[in-house]
């Protein structure tokens, strides 16, 4: 007599499983590239409570370490268009224990500059690399391109005293900054 071997799964059984894991996944999948959209808008549009609170919920569900920094930084830049200096300092510093994301690198700089922390900038020079040749963001009524965070820690250089980190940043940004803007500064400062 010849035995039948049992089968260990049914097939319907292992596609239902498959199935069910699949109708799973799609229920936590969150499209990042739509929320983050959604509070770049808001917070372009000028509703900076919209923005901080889609912000905030997304985190929750954020897996990987871009997403969370992303988020962060633009809920910062919210903070700071609300004028809560001290969240916005707090959102963008969590920002950067994510990642260096281009939008907390930036309002770091310009967040320190604005409350007048020239040596802070003049510290984080160096994260000007993570800025994009094009980057850019706007908070409202205020815009922020590359060229004008590279001109703020180029003016905290100078105001230091620092010529040799002026340089420095002049030759790292040279394809970013007006040229007249730096003749300028290093005519005026040195």
């Amino acid at each position: 007599m010849k035995k039948i071997a049992k089968r260990v799964f049914h097939p319907g059984v292992f596609l239902a499983i498959a199935l069910f894991i699949a109708l799973l996944g799609s229920c936590y999948y969150v499209n990042f590239d739509a929320i983050l959209h959604e509070v770049r808008s808001d917070l372009e549009a000028g509703d900076y409570d919209g923005a901080i609170e889609k912000g905030e919920d997304a985190f929750q569900k954020a897996f990987s370490n871009w997403n969370k920094a992303s988020l962060h930084a633009l809920v910062g830049w919210a903070y700071w268009m609300k004028n809560d200096l001290a969240q916005a300092s707090e959102s963008f510093d969590r920002a950067m224990e994510y990642s260096m994301v281009s939008d907390a690198v930036a309002g770091r700089i310009a967040l320190d500059f604005e409350t007048l922390a020239y040596e802070a900038v003049f510290n984080f020079r160096s994260h000007l690399s993570v800025l994009p040749d094009d980057w850019s963001i706007q908070a409202g009524p205020k815009t922020l391109s590359h060229a004008q965070v590279s001109e703020i820690v180029l003016l905290s250089c100078a105001l230091q005293g620092n010529q040799s980190a002026f340089n420095e940043i002049v030759i790292s940004e040279q394809n970013v900054v007006d040229p007249q803007v730096l003749a300028e500064m290093e005519a005026f400062f040195f």
